[in-house]
């Protein structure tokens, strides 16, 4: 989880896998939660742009990007130290799923269309597609990588449209650019009780169990 820290999504996050994993559940193996705390969420979550004029746009000031455009080194970071750090230390496959909602939700779009074959299993919530003047839905199929894990799944939820209706409408768009593609399994995920602010739990939830439809009473 990229907003992993204490204060962020770690500790609802981490009960929702518990739940999910005890024995008399079983719904996907017992599993290792990774939470990354934010140093610069802007920074790091965020793609290389020309300028910044598309943020005005969408009701933000430039001044509330002093820094921006790190991602690279991000996903650098995921691929070269954190995951293999974790496949080393612990007793760890290569199963590997991400979460991430809003900025983070970019992240994980950036990663699934450029290096796609780092996880598993993508969990997008209520992303903010918006940077770059939504540029990545522009480019997703000639940045799409076809080098994808077996039965690659990607989960993509969006809170209430009468909120931010630009916000749906892209993970919307996302949802349907993807599921042109056979190789991946695909969801959608409409959540009209939820704000962008709310989003994040319920989504989660219900990713797991749209993803993994199978408890142990019902294999």
């Amino acid at each position: 989880m990229p907003d992993g820290g204490i204060e962020e999504d770690f500790i609802h996050i981490t009960g929702i896998v518990r739940f999910n994993t005890q024995p008399w559940i079983a719904r996907f193996p017992k599993s290792i939660v990774v939470g990354i705390e934010n140093v610069n969420r802007r920074r790091d979550f965020t793609f290389q742009v020309a300028n910044l004029d598309f943020v005005e746009k969408m009701g933000f000031s430039k001044e509330n990007f002093p820094s921006y455009g790190e991602s690279a080194n991000y996903i650098a970071f995921f691929e070269k130290e954190l995951l293999p750090y974790i496949e080393k230390k612990y007793k760890a496959n290569t199963n590997r799923t991400i979460i991430g909602e809003s900025l983070a939700g970019l992240l994980c779009t950036e990663i699934l269309l450029e290096k796609t074959s780092l996880f598993n299993t993508y969990i997008i919530i209520s992303p903010s597609l918006w940077w770059g003047d939504a540029i990545l839905l522009k480019q997703a199929d000639s940045l799409f990588k076809m080098q994808l894990n077996p039965h690659t799944k990607v989960f993509i939820a969006a809170p209430n449209k009468k909120e931010d209706l630009s916000m749906y409408n892209q993970a919307r768009a996302l949802y349907k650019l993807l599921k042109k593609h056979p190789r991946l399994i695909t969801h959608f995920d409409y959540l009209p009780d939820e704000l962008h602010s709310t989003v994040m739990h319920q989504a989660v939830y219900n990713a797991f169990k749209r993803l993994y439809t199978k408890t142990v009473y019902s294999k």
